[in-house]
């Protein structure tokens, strides 16, 4: 008898399966480098796309609703060093502008006080205005309630009309110890003992909040708006802004932007302020080396003769005038608005902006930022116009450097720390593109694209980092050029 065929087994031995594996990762292998590549270019030509069109969305808001709308690009907090002059943003979030401030009444003051370092004026006046307790016939008002609700650069007009002053202070919780708004403030926190922190004219009085102010006015002719309150070391000692830095430079110790910074500066170098002359004649009253009286309260002498005058407790209101006040509040994150994250792989650099050597070019993004918390703030307005809003409450004007804004966006892995004490000499200070020739390594290697913004009608475009002619004359300016001349052509 013939034995029954067995019938033959369908699929694949051991030793094919894993010839089979072995041969898919070799092709894996080999595919990867160009896998990573595409990954990383998406990744920085999404950011790109997501930054224009968060911009494009602002100014669309702006014309739609009449009302100045922004942009904040928020540091990433990964690779954000300040120390070493690493800046990346990753984040954006919506701003808005929130209505005006008018709660209670204030006694508008001009502050006279003897400044202890020699070498110095021997007079220093300050604009204040001191929050009321009470109106013009004694009765009782509405708490001005300043503390950590206004902030370091809106503004102020005091009785309805004249000009517009600037809020400077005080502060003694800066932007470095978790106050990067800048919201006005001055004592040390109090909440454990029960007592709401307040903003003081002296430390001892818990009763009246100050606001300090500058007049936002050229009166030296130095072509210099309160060079002490303009983001500019106008001085060259190396020091933005002494006195509104929101850092304790050495003034009264314990105390960020105190009277002894506000206006005079550090005391090792020549004063950086202009005094601000009382140009309202809501200033009718002067507070000389911060007189007081009985329980501490603040003692007013007319400013007409602030030596000689009849001294006038704050709370006489008889005797001392109070106003109504409006104050026109800097732009802020809505409380609704959305936070938008850059694809992972992407960033928006802005290394080299805010270095100590007022000369340096930035190489990476060229916009306004704020030098102690990393922030950038741009403003659309309803006509198109994209105005810096910055701390200092100033807009800064535009010049040949920045005839438009200029936005970086990178690979994560091309961010690099500029060289201690980068000087102007020195630049280029971040690795440039191997095929420009400049010395390296490290060179930049990943792919980049740049957001070019008109400030005139907010129109953004985005286009390749490139290098037409790496053997002719290359500069730090030249994707700058190029990436303006793409927006004005299309090309």
């Amino acid at each position: 008898m013939i034995a029954p065929r067995m019938p033959r087994r369908s699929g694949v031995t051991l030793t094919e399966l894993l010839v089979v594996i072995a041969i898919i990762l070799l092709l894996s292998a080999a595919a990867l480098p160009t896998a990573y590549v595409t990954f990383a270019e998406r990744a920085v030509s999404e950011g790109a796309s997501i930054v224009q069109a968060n911009i494009s969305m602002t100014r669309d808001r702006a014309a739609g609703t009449g009302q100045p709308q922004g942009v904040r690009f928020l540091p990433d907090p990964d690779l954000t060093d300040l120390t070493t002059g690493v800046v990346v943003s990753n984040r954006m979030v919506t701003l808005t502008t929130p209505p005006n401030y008018s709660e209670g009444l204030v006694v508008p003051v001009v502050e006279i006080f003897t400044p202890a370092v020699t070498g110095l004026p021997i007079e220093i006046r300050r604009l204040a205005v001191y929050g009321a307790k009470t109106d013009n016939d004694g009765i009782p008002s509405s708490p001005t309630a300043w503390h950590f609700n206004i902030r370091q650069g809106e503004t102020i007009r005091i009785g309805g009309g004249g000009n517009e002053f600037t809020i400077a202070g005080p502060i003694t919780v800066g932007p470095q110890a978790g106050n990067p708004e800048r919201f006005i403030n001055r004592t040390v926190n109090g909440q454990a003992a029960g007592n709401q922190v307040q903003a003081l004219p002296i430390s001892t009085d818990p009763s009246y909040e100050i606001l300090h102010l500058v007049n936002g006015r050229d009166d030296s002719g130095n072509g210099y708006v309160d060079p002490h309150f303009d983001g500019i070391d106008n001085n060259g000692d190396g020091v933005i802004d002494p006195g509104y830095n929101g850092i304790d430079n050495g003034g009264i110790a314990g105390f960020v932007d105190d009277p002894a910074e506000l206006l005079l500066g550090l005391p090792a170098v020549p004063p950086e302020y202009e005094e601000d002359d009382p140009i309202l004649r809501a200033f009718l009253w002067a507070r000389v080396n911060d007189a007081v009286g009985p329980g501490n309260i603040p003692l007013l002498t007319p400013l007409a003769d602030p030596l000689g005058g009849t001294p006038f407790l704050i709370t006489d209101f008889a005797n001392v005038r109070r106003f109504r006040y409006v104050i026109s509040r800097r732009p802020s994150a809505a409380s609704d608005s959305r936070e938008y994250t850059l694809p992972a792989g992407s960033v928006i650099d802005f290394t080299t902006l805010g270095l100590a050597d007022p000369n340096i070019i930035p190489e990476r993004s060229r916009v306004p930022i704020d030098p102690v918390t990393g922030i950038v703030d741009l403003m659309i307005y309803p006509n198109g116009q994209v105005v810096p809003s910055t701390p200092y409450g100033l807009r800064q004007s535009m010049t040949t450097g920045f005839p438009f804004y200029f936005l970086w966006i990178a690979a994560r892995e091309d961010v690099h720390t500029p060289p201690p004490g980068a000087t102007a000499a020195a630049q280029p200070l971040l690795p440039m593109p191997r095929e420009v020739g400049l010395p390296g390594p490290p060179y930049l290697e990943g792919y980049r694209r740049m957001i070019t913004i008109s400030p005139n009608s907010g129109h953004s475009s985005v286009s390749e980092i490139s290098y037409l002619d790496p053997s002719g004359p290359v500069t730090i300016n030249t994707p700058y050029n190029e990436a303006a001349l793409h927006q004005q052509t299309g090309r």
